[in-house]
């Protein structure tokens, strides 16, 4: 009888303990098999000048480089662009954004209504991109040293006070 007592206590403190652990981890820092790693490039249209560009990460011309995946239906894409807006005056980082299964007239009626904070902003109606870099869904923001190597990932919107700290630790 004591047995079973210590065996069911010894249970109950385990899974207090992993629920603890769970309560200070952020839900948007999820691992990248992507981390220290570059990130993958491919070719895509800009969204309103339907120019094929070949390198989407050409625009990555600061130290630091912030790829954020995103769509116009998406209402976590709506709060975090005012985080983006800030992040887009700092002058070591760009922006670019990348549409997720979004239609090209509506992501365009989008940005206009709310200011573009990107570098370049390229259209991708099927998501192709986002499946490559194995998104969760969007927004999803991958941040990139000057070498284009993937530092860090968010899944949800990003803080631009959480990205600049991010920076900050590290060196140029």
């Amino acid at each position: 009888m004591k047995k079973s007592y210590y065996f069911a206590g010894m249970v109950v403190l385990v899974l207090f303990t992993l629920l603890i652990i769970g309560l200070f981890k952020s839900p948007s820092s999820i691992p990248s098999p992507l981390l220290g790693k570059p990130l993958p490039q491919i070719s895509l249209e800009l969204l309103f000048e339907k120019e094929k560009i070949e390198n989407t990460l050409s625009a990555c011309t600061k130290p630091y480089c912030l790829v954020t995946i995103w769509a116009s239906w998406c209402a976590s894409c709506v709060a975090e662009h005012a985080e983006l807006v800030i992040l887009s005056s700092q002058p070591t980082i760009a922006l670019i954004g990348i549409t997720h299964q979004d239609t090209r007239d509506q992501a365009q009626e989008w940005i206009n209504k709310r200011g573009n904070p990107y570098a370049k902003l390229f259209f991708d109606q099927e998501g192709n991109y986002g499946f490559l870099l194995g998104s969760y869904g969007v927004p999803e923001s991958f941040l990139l040293d000057k070498n284009k190597i993937v530092l860090h990932r968010w899944a949800g919107p990003v803080h631009a006070s959480e990205v600049l700290q991010l920076i900050n630790t590290k060196t140029l």
